[in-house]
């Protein structure tokens, strides 16, 4: 974490009333740890208002409202990143993750297809590599999904949200990603704002497009594109180091920024992965400034156990996502909001290995806020 940009970002806290505290953060100073240049590998922030404690560790500064909650139930897979794939963890960050008792209720490590180190390939190839090219070497140029993925992922969903994104008059000042996984539209957006801010409620993908992108706490040029049984290739990662980006752990529907802070905010495939989506786009709109657009995309791949049924997009008399979520823009329209673009049906591939490529179908709203009257 560089803390150069601390100021930007305020405590995520709810109290009991349901308030935020938006208290102003800063670093622990009598939690020192050897670091280098303007970058921060491990630490303590705490709020001026609440005294809430978030860590930073391997880098990553971990900001979410629960914390308390996120720590309990992540600790074995904050550990085991951070010993694997980060610069480590000290003795003095373990311990005082032990002394605010975290480890006593650890549930041990459990990750998923999308997010152990296999998961991390497969977004890293969707994000920085062609994956047309891929199937074209391993499956040969002629081959039907080869000859697929090169007449329809050209522009990828990627570089079309960065076609989206660009700003009428020039340069924008700042966007944010939410939901910035392994960093790709980040590295895209940091090519036309001057600064960007990446969330991502997830661990090891902001140290691993923190590695991507900043080059800490360790570099991360290449990365391994799984193929069979325990079989993969090295391939090198298409990116260069950013300047003026930075990423956090942080929860999309509890953004620790002030309101209006953002000339541009993209979330990319997050709706489907949060209790209430609704509040998710409030979010969004309160960060974002007046005049300045959104940009959503999701495939609406609904499950009762992240999001409840009710909340879905999907639950109107068509069963139709597209409509449900088309419908709920259109009663803020007039009031906060004017739809600028929808582009349906976009391909989103993405390859588990060299058997198996999902192909979700998404959908890309670009709407403006309104400024108040």
């Amino acid at each position: 974490m560089n803390l150069t940009y601390l100021s930007q970002l305020v405590c995520p806290m709810q109290t009991s009333e349901g308030l935020r505290c938006n208290g102003s953060l800063c670093y622990d100073e009598n939690f020192v740890y050897p670091s280098g240049e303007d970058e921060t590998k491990e630490g303590i922030v705490y709020c001026r208002k609440c005294h809430s404690k978030y860590p930073i560790i391997s880098g990553v500064l971990i900001l979410v409202p629960q914390i308390k909650n996120y720590l309990t139930t992540r600790l074995s897979e904050i550990i085991t990143t951070a010993i694997s794939e980060g610069d480590g963890i000290s003795e003095m960050m373990v311990g005082w993750l032990r002394n605010q008792g975290y480890d006593l209720l650890d549930t041990g490590y459990h990750s998923s297809e999308w997010a152990n180190a296999g998961g991390m390939g497969r977004y890293i190839s969707a994000h920085y590599d062609d994956l047309s090219i891929i199937a074209a070497e391993q499956l040969g140029i002629e081959h039907p999904i080869a000859q697929f993925l090169a007449d329809y992922n050209h522009p990828n969903l990627y570089d079309r949200l960065e076609n989206l994104a660009i700003q009428e008059k020039g340069l924008g000042l700042q966007a944010i990603d939410i939901g910035a996984n392994v960093g790709g539209l980040l590295l895209r957006l940091a090519r036309q704002f001057k600064f960007v801010w990446g969330v991502d409620y997830g661990f090891r993908q902001v140290l691993t497009s923190r590695r991507i992108l900043l080059h800490h706490p360790t570099p991360l040029l290449t990365y391994r594109l799984y193929n069979d049984g325990p079989k993969y290739q090295e391939r090198s990662i298409k990116s260069f180091r950013c300047s003026n980006v930075e990423i956090i752990v942080s929860a999309g529907e509890y953004l620790p920024f002030n309101q209006a802070s953002f000339d541009l905010v993209n979330c990319a495939n997050v709706i489907d992965l949060v209790s209430s989506p609704n509040d998710l786009v409030a979010e969004s709109l309160r960060v974002l400034k007046d005049g300045c657009c959104l940009l959503i995309t999701d495939p609406y791949y609904w499950g009762s156990d992240r999001t409840p049924v009710d909340a879905w997009y999907s639950v109107d008399e068509d069963g139709n996502s597209t409509s449900g979520f088309r419908t709920f823009l259109n009663s803020r329209k007039g009031n906060d909001i004017e739809s600028i673009d929808e582009q349906n049906f976009v391909l989103w591939p993405l390859r588990a290995n060299r058997r198996k490529i999902d192909i979700w179908l998404n959908d890309i709203f670009k709407v403006k806020k309104l400024q108040r009257k």
